[in-house]
């Protein structure tokens, strides 16, 4: 996770960092449907109950979760390369430098 803050530390954006980011985006997508399936088989072959299912239930939502929070991580990067190779598309707010 350390990759996903360094970025937002720094006013300057690390190309390789960005590049990073959209390239480990398929793995990531991954996890998530294989974690999703492992859950789905939990819950059919072993019938939780209360804690077991709450536990199944917050895991699969924490998972979704943080694949989403990825795919906006991974947009933003890709906006910035751009941003990086074309800087003229930026729009400059009145007094910015």
């Amino acid at each position: 996770m350390a990759d996903l803050s360094e970025g937002h530390t720094h006013r300057a954006y690390d190309r390789e960092a960005a590049e990073l980011v959209v390239a480990r985006e398929p793995r990531v997508n991954a996890y998530d449907t294989e974690i999703e399936a492992e859950s789905f088989r939990l819950l059919a072959r072993r019938s939780p109950v209360a804690g077991d299912l709450r536990v199944i239930l917050a895991v699969t939502r924490a998972v979704t979760d943080l694949e989403r929070d990825r795919e906006f991580e991974a947009a933003l990067r890709r906006l910035m390369t751009v941003a990086m190779e074309q800087p003229q598309l930026i729009r400059r707010r009145p007094g910015d430098r």
